[in-house]
């Protein structure tokens, strides 16, 4: 191995092996710890890149979970809310183009828009005038020729 020396204050020369692995280590260490820094700064772009690419929809995932369990019930609930009074506005507009009464409407029930105009069209054909006054008509009772004769009339 090598053998160094160095001068002192005195004008000697004396071994300076100490000295000299005192140094490397510093200058060793100066190197080590600047390219570590570099190192470490391409890293935290690095990272820093990932982490913004995905932390906005980590963010709202978590944001969804947390909102969904809390709020599902009453979504549920509102949505079963608007079904109805969408059910209940098709039965009003379709009974007022009827020209059903209102206590009718409960008749058309609850499907889609065709099937409740094919109740509203069975409905008025079933229960129109001219079905009402034949059967006004057949309801009358039939005289019998005793009480055509007397003339009294007996209902039972």
């Amino acid at each position: 191995m090598t053998t160094f020396y160095k001068q002192n204050d005195e004008g000697e020369y004396v071994e300076a092996d100490k000295d000299v692995d005192e140094l490397f280590r510093q200058k060793s260490s100066d190197i080590v710890s600047s390219k570590l820094s570099k190192a470490k700064e391409k890293i935290r772009e690095e990272i820093e890149d990932e982490v913004r690419s995905n932390a906005l929809e980590t963010i709202k995932n978590e944001a969804k979970a947390e909102l969904e369990t809390e709020y599902k019930e009453k979504l549920e609930a509102s949505e079963s809310k608007a079904r109805q009074l969408d059910v209940m506005l098709r039965r009003k507009t379709i009974a007022a183009e009827y020209g059903f009464k209102p206590e009718a409407e409960e008749f058309l029930g609850t499907g889609t828009d065709e099937e409740m105009r094919a109740k509203a069209d069975t409905l008025k054909n079933s229960f129109s005038v001219e079905n009402i006054m034949s059967m006004e008509k057949q309801a009358e009772p039939k005289v019998s020729k005793l009480q055509e004769k007397t003339g009294i009339r007996v209902e039972i």
